[in-house]
């Protein structure tokens, strides 16, 4: 009886597990969290955990330019996104990160170097980071726009250093 037991406790914890980690990709943070990870995958650096903290404080950023029309980082380590109100909410931390990753096509594998080559590709080298472990991400609709915030950690895009 103690086997059966234990069998039918571990197959419900592992069908738990199973259901659990499928509807975290129906989520909206899910979704964002797999964009950044099958990308990281394709690179073959590790994959990021998702981070409650870094969601809080990504929410607090995505808050405030929301409420002002602003795209203002509020910390290292963060990617920004934007688009105007109307722009559908349903997609827009899928767009957001489809946009970041396909900033690999501006990125040549070289060391980071200054805020030019910054502008055209550091989104995708902060995505891409390996020494990143974590990620949260926070959406927010203002009165002028959506805004999307994913704060890294730890932070990327050291100057004189690759992403991977």
């Amino acid at each position: 009886m103690h086997r059966l037991t234990t069998f039918i406790a571990l197959f419900l914890a592992i069908f738990t597990i199973s259901v659990s980690a499928q509807y975290a990709t129906t989520t909206w943070q899910g979704q964002v969290l797999k964009a950044h990870n099958v990308a990281r995958s394709l690179k073959k650096v590790p994959a990021l955990k998702w981070s409650a903290n870094l969601e809080r404080l990504a929410c607090k950023c995505a808050s405030t330019n929301a409420a002002k029309g602003n795209m203002n980082h509020c910390r290292v380590g963060e990617n920004l996104w934007s688009a105007s109100k109307s722009y559908s909410t349903a997609v827009a931390g899928i767009s957001a990160a489809n946009t970041w990753i396909n900033e690999r096509k501006s990125y040549g594998g070289q060391a980071i170097g200054g805020l030019s080559g910054l502008v055209k590709y550091g989104h995708y080298t902060q995505v891409m980071w390996k020494k990143s472990k974590n990620v949260g991400c926070c959406m927010k609709k203002g009165n002028k726009n959506i805004v999307v915030v994913c704060n890294y950690d730890p932070p990327g895009n050291y100057k004189g250093q690759k992403p991977y």
